[in-house]
């Protein structure tokens, strides 16, 4: 009988205790990027030439935000972890560079406050015009290299290429963290066309939408 009584309140306590509840979907789930981590030094002078470069993961080619069809021209995104910082490599095909063209990074910080960051083919870091407020995170380093004339239309441009360093302190972290919201996004006017933006992670309004970047401790390990 004492195995009986036993069993009942067993199963009774089975039958009270709940599951939690899964966690909720994201409702727009964004792309992930990986970044591994570099101990050695990266020179900043807009050519990526680095192995580090070479081996680390890009977005591929950026879409356009309004439908999410591929759009040119062909930017792309990477970013290697040191020790003591996040560098992003950025590729911009252009063949009109124009003085309206930028691009813009957005990156979650320790403090869970968003941090929006523009550059230009001209090498400057600087606020964008919607962020009042803002201001330019402590030891924060840019280089460009562009390939063309700004603001002339009568020739043919190539492209630019950026390498923006932002110390981790600077984002409220002492190192690398495990995970960092990232997304980026570009303004331009390609040649005869009208102006447009495209970028990485698609917008989710009433937000401009979130990407994932995973830093990785070492070449071997995993996402």
């Amino acid at each position: 009988m004492k195995t009986i009584h036993w069993m009942v309140l067993a199963l009774a306590a089975g039958a009270c205790r709940r599951e939690p509840p899964a966690a909720a979907a994201a409702v727009c789930p964004g792309p992930v990027l990986t970044a591994r981590s570099s101990a050695g030094p990266l020179t900043l002078d807009g050519e990526l030439s680095e192995p580090a470069w070479h081996q680390a993961q890009s977005t591929g080619a950026w879409r356009n935000v309004v439908d999410g069809g591929f759009a040119s021209p062909h930017t792309e995104l990477r970013a290697v972890a040191t020790p003591e910082a996040l560098v992003l490599g950025l590729y911009a095909g252009d063949q009109d560079v124009g003085k309206d063209d930028a691009i813009s990074v957005r990156l979650g910080t320790a403090s869970g406050a968003p941090l929006t960051l523009e550059v230009t083919p001209k090498g400057e870091l600087r606020c964008p015009r919607a962020s009042p407020g803002c201001t330019l995170p402590a030891g924060a380093t840019l280089a460009v290299d562009l390939d063309g004339t700004p603001d002339d239309p009568s020739d043919e441009d190539e492209e630019w290429v950026v390498e923006l360093r932002l110390p981790w302190k600077s984002l409220g972290y002492d190192g690398p963290p495990a995970r960092l919201p990232l997304n980026a996004w570009r303004r331009d006017t390609p040649k005869g066309a009208a102006p447009r933006t495209i970028g990485w992670a698609r917008p989710c309004p009433p937000d401009v939408g979130w990407g994932e970047l995973r830093l990785l401790s070492s070449p071997s390990s995993q996402p």
